[in-house]
């Protein structure tokens, strides 16, 4: 039988609830400040490893947050019959279950399990948390490149040229061309590890997290910030 919430606390979950459900950042990180600790408490009553826990609440969070195909992210199925917190443990309970008795791959293993193979579900979860921030990130990071390092990587980015194709505008050798590639974007991949540092106040194993999302900057958001009207 669900526990009697106070009314204004059931207000303010189901508010919590709705702006999660559609990745608002401010609500995911508050979700996460809130019910973090109830997860890690009742993933640690199992008694597995460190190691095991966090996998476990890796995957916790990916199946509130992250929708599978023909299916919402689980925390949109949230009926708000009973309080929030109880509704949570329960989910981490039956993951941590599951995840022991090997009915349900952890973390590493579900990336197979989304419609494309390609995705990573880390990535998508990361994405859904921060990708706001990172986007500004990286219009800031582009805006402090030189003229030059923005021409390059927009043409090696947006206008797809490859390495010999650059090295022929430019007058120089291929692997002149691509070292001054992977410095240009090293130094744009510094400068957002800094402005993500900063603005999310999160640790450096954190900050590379995010910023794998931009293994592949095709499919983010670097091609629209290097399109963007500069004064450099």
């Amino acid at each position: 039988m669900p526990v009697a919430v106070e009314p204004s606390l059931a207000l303010d979950e189901q508010a919590l609830v709705r702006a999660c459900s559609v990745a608002d950042p401010a609500a995911l990180a508050r979700f996460r400040a809130r019910y973090g600790a109830v997860i890690r408490q009742t993933i640690a009553r199992t008694g597995v490893d460190p190691a095991t826990a966090a996998d476990i609440e890796q995957t916790v969070w990916i199946r509130l947050f992250v929708p599978k195909a023909g299916e919402p992210a689980k925390i949109a199925t949230f009926a708000g019959t009973g309080s929030l917190r109880a509704w949570v443990k329960v989910v981490a309970g039956r993951v941590a279950l599951a995840a022991i008795e090997g009915k349900r791959p952890t973390s590493a293993t579900l990336e197979a399990t989304l419609s494309d193979p390609a995705d990573d579900l880390e990535l998508a979860y990361m994405k859904r948390l921060y990708g706001s921030e990172l986007a500004r990130a990286i219009t800031d990071a582009v805006a402090e490149l030189d003229r030059a390092q923005r021409k390059l990587l927009h043409r090696y980015y947006v206008s797809r040229m490859t390495i010999d194709q650059l090295a022929s505008i430019h007058g120089i050798h291929r692997v002149t061309a691509l070292r001054r590639v992977r410095h240009a974007r090293a130094q744009l991949l510094e400068r957002m590890r800094e402005l993500l540092g900063e603005r999310l106040a999160l640790g450096e194993g954190s900050v590379a997290s995010v910023l794998r999302i931009c293994d592949d900057p095709r499919d983010f958001e670097l091609a629209r910030a290097l399109d963007a009207p500069t004064t450099n």
